[in-house]
């Protein structure tokens, strides 16, 4: 078996695992729809209650580090412009809203985000 065929025959296994793994997991989100549900029903619980506690409760998006698909882990914002939410790690190039900020005289440190916010 050529090398070609090889890699062609694995490509082809890793995309029905995939899909395998794609139906599985809408059956599980499925299953767990419907017990919410259930538990809703059976508490007489309104879906504008979850909705409301949900936006309560629920960190920003901005807030959640998003999982990478290379494997590596995200870094938490070490910087945070409190007037527009923009945030940065400290690593690599200086953004444009921390840029200006610093032309304007303001110190970087007052952009810090506190160590116990972080994420």
């Amino acid at each position: 078996m050529k090398q070609r065929d090889t890699l062609k025959v694995l490509s082809t296994e890793i995309s029905q695992l995939e899909q395998r793994v794609y139906v599985l997991r809408a059956k599980r989100r499925a299953l767990a729809v419907r017990e919410i549900v259930r538990l809703m029903r059976q508490s007489q619980i309104m879906p504008d209650e979850i909705t409301a506690a949900y936006e309560r409760l629920s960190p920003k998006p901005s807030d959640v580090p998003m999982p990478r698909l290379d494997g590596r882990s995200r870094v938490a914002p070490k910087y945070r412009d409190p007037e527009t939410g923009k945030t940065w790690t400290g690593r690599g190039v200086i953004p444009r809203w921390l840029a200006a900020a610093e032309l304007d005289g303001r110190d970087r440190q007052h952009f810090i985000v506190e160590p116990s916010t972080r994420h």
